[in-house]
């Protein structure tokens, strides 16, 4: 039965209000609009919420993804967490290097093991060289540096006269290296092939020097009175070594002496770092 939305009279069966006379049926077209009005609203806004709901999803799984999270904040300079493998103790105390933003630890160096090896060396400076002179042969000779690197213990590194306290050989390893020994042969470690002249025992010898490191640790050596290389155990990372003579004796030879301080061969026993 229809009751009338403007009196609010029954209307019964009838097509317009017995009371005040508006039509029933234009109120029942009006109502089932509203109706469908009403259901259309309450569709539209729960979608709204399903695509609310989804969006959410979504955002929170990209922020729990590791691609997104960790490597994205790193990048940014943003600390990484305590547990991160960016901050084990693998790489404590090493010294950070800036690049961009953010900071990057560098590999923390090892220290090398193994057998010892035998290292080769070039000859960088020294602080004086004698002049160039000739065998009993004739053949020219000269003294440079780079004599008591080349392996030939017929060649020599000499300094000018004197008792050569205070000169100095500075020598380069072809990398740097964990040594762990030096040594050197103390003399001119040559006998004249005509005369049979030992230009050892004719020559000043070295009895004592300092060995200086790239760290700027030293290790003073002694040595006998003789030819071959002497060697000493030393434990330091280094490219450049210097030589500084400390202290030489008088040539042995007085009938023909010369007043020069000589260094044969030069050795070097280490690992690659």
């Amino acid at each position: 039965m229809a009751v009338c939305m403007n009196c609010g009279q029954q209307g019964g069966e009838l097509r317009f209000c017995v009371n005040c006379g508006a039509s029933l049926a234009q109120q029942e077209t009006s109502q089932r609009a509203a109706s469908v009005d009403r259901r259309l609203i309450i569709g539209i806004a729960a979608a709204g919420v399903v695509v609310a709901l989804v969006t959410v999803g979504v955002l929170v799984f990209v922020n729990r993804s590791p691609s997104a999270g960790g490597d994205a904040t790193r990048a940014s300079g943003t600390a990484a967490p305590a547990d991160s493998p960016s901050t084990s103790s693998a790489t404590a105390g090493a010294s950070a290097v800036t690049i961009g933003s953010g900071s990057v630890l560098p590999s923390a160096r090892s220290t090398p093991t193994g057998p010892s090896q035998t290292v080769s060396a070039t000859a960088l400076s020294s602080t004086s060289t004698a002049g160039d002179s000739v065998d009993d042969q004739g053949n020219p000779i000269t003294y440079a540096p780079a004599n008591a690197v080349d392996g030939d213990p017929t060649t020599a590194w000499r300094a000018s006269t004197g008792d050569g306290v205070g000169q100095e050989l500075v020598l380069q390893l072809p990398g740097t290296y964990l040594l762990t020994s030096v040594g050197l042969s103390p003399g001119y470690d040559k006998v004249d092939a005509k005369t049979g002249t030992d230009r050892f025992r004719q020559n000043r010898r070295i009895s004592s020097v300092t060995w200086t490191f790239d760290d700027g640790s030293t290790v003073a050596q002694n040595f006998k009175d003789d030819r071959a290389v002497q060697v000493t155990a030393v434990n330091v990372i280094t490219r450049t070594v210097h030589i500084r003579i400390t202290s030489s004796l008088p040539p042995a030879d007085t009938t023909d002496p010369r007043d020069f301080v000589a260094i044969s061969d030069v050795s070097f026993q280490g690992l690659p770092t």
